[in-house]
């Protein structure tokens, strides 16, 4: 119903995943004529009929898995093989989320969020699975404080989180993430400040 925001194709597969500022997402097959195959809603945890728009999309490791970033600054994490869609894990962060990207680990998921932060979140880690209709009032129950500490990396603050590593990368909001591949990759960052980062992505690590 209004912009697309982000998209993602599936490795292998004909299907292609799209955010949207209508507060969804939705998977598509890539052949002509095709309607969205899975409609995964995002409302607001002000609201249930508040739309929180949806900024990233990207496909997991697994085979139906799929994440997502929005405005309400929740990562949500989907099994597509369900009859409806389920929010598998998900922990709050202060700011949205406009740009996600699987690590080096399969287990690891990195996120880009509008306070110029990048996040590696260990899926593992994070919060018991929730339904899709709870999602509503998620930041209702997920704790308000996380226990964390602050260090300092390269000259870039980090903070450790329980659920996750937080790294200050950007003075504005971080609108893009590429992580390469091979023995030693690397994590290469856009942002609305002007700049482009390169990251060694150890510099999150635990």
């Amino acid at each position: 119903q209004e912009g697309v925001t982000c998209l993602a194709s599936s490795r292998g597969t004909l299907r292609v995943a799209s955010a949207s500022a209508d507060g969804t997402a939705r998977v598509w097959m890539a052949v002509q004529g095709s309607s969205g195959s899975h409609v995964l809603q995002h409302t607001s945890n002000l609201a249930s009929w508040r739309k929180c728009p949806v900024h990233t999309v990207t496909w997991l490791p697994e085979p139906e898995g799929l994440a997502t970033g929005a405005s309400d600054g929740v990562l949500r994490l989907w099994d597509l093989r369900a009859s409806q869609p389920l929010v598998g894990r998900s922990s709050p962060v202060d700011a949205p989320l406009l740009a996600a990207a699987v690590g080096s680990a399969e287990s690891q998921l990195l996120t880009g969020c509008e306070a110029g932060r990048v996040m590696l979140f260990d899926r593992r880690r994070l919060a018991t699975p929730i339904a899709t209709d709870q999602v509503g009032c998620l930041a209702a129950h997920a704790p308000t404080e996380l226990p964390h500490r602050t260090c300092s990396s390269r000259g870039r603050s980090r903070s450790v989180h329980r659920h996750f590593r937080a790294l200050q990368v950007h003075q504005a909001a971080v609108t893009s993430l590429a992580l390469s591949s091979g023995d030693a990759p690397m994590l290469a960052t856009s942002s609305e400040d002007h700049s482009a980062a390169l990251l060694d992505p150890r510099d999150l690590a635990c």
